[in-house]
């Protein structure tokens, strides 16, 4: 068998094919380009909200609770009281009402009083 001894000619006809392949390439790259960032833009919105769902979802499930908690035709006295004594800052007689400001509010306070 004969060997054919190729030149770099032969080689050289494959670089058309290949850039013609590269720019295809870059081309359907640029066209998906904004279709991948709006995607990328979705999941993040998505995942805000799931995150927003999940804690509506935990503050109506304490609220329902509440609500069950209050129930007029059989109030529970204990809760009752505790919502007295944290929303309201009740006390009962003779007792002292102690309430811890957060960081933040009592920074300020501190520094009224410097």
């Amino acid at each position: 068998m004969r060997q054919v001894r190729r030149s770099i000619w032969t080689y050289l006809a494959y670089v058309p094919v290949a850039a013609v392949f590269l720019a295809t390439g870059m081309r359907a790259f640029q066209w998906y380009l904004p279709q991948i960032r709006r995607h990328e833009n979705l999941q993040r919105r998505l995942l805000v909200l799931e995150t927003q769902i999940r804690r509506e979802q935990a503050r109506a499930h304490s609220l329902s609770n509440l609500i069950a908690a209050l129930n007029p035709e059989h109030p529970d006295s204990n809760v009752v009281e505790r919502l007295a004594r944290e929303k309201l800052h009740y006390a009962r007689p003779g007792e002292t009402v102690i309430i811890f400001l957060p960081q933040s509010a009592a920074t300020n306070q501190g520094a009224l009083f410097q």
